[in-house]
């Protein structure tokens, strides 16, 4: 689950930088071989920290209402049948 997240955190920010600087979004993925925003991302938070952070700032409200969708799908409702009341 932690993997996930981070996956999907690093997406986020991937999406968020093509959008902000597609020209140096096309350059990273050209020059290190990156085929994904999450590629591109992670060579963001190695070589940009300062941009990667804002980046996450910017993304960090989608992120927290992914991860509140994500954990509820892993938590499904109970169902609405009482299984201790005597069938009719």
């Amino acid at each position: 689950m932690r993997d996930e997240k981070q996956k999907r955190e690093l997406e986020l920010i991937g999406e968020r930088f093509k959008f902000a600087y597609p020209e140096t979004y096309a350059l990273i993925e050209r020059e290190f071989n990156c085929d994904s925003a999450y590629l591109v991302a992670t060579q963001l938070e190695e070589y940009f920290p300062v941009t990667f952070q804002q980046m996450r700032e910017e993304t960090e409200d989608e992120f927290e209402g992914w991860v509140e969708q994500y954990e509820a799908s892993l938590d499904p409702p109970m169902d609405e049948f009482d299984y201790l009341r005597p069938e009719i």
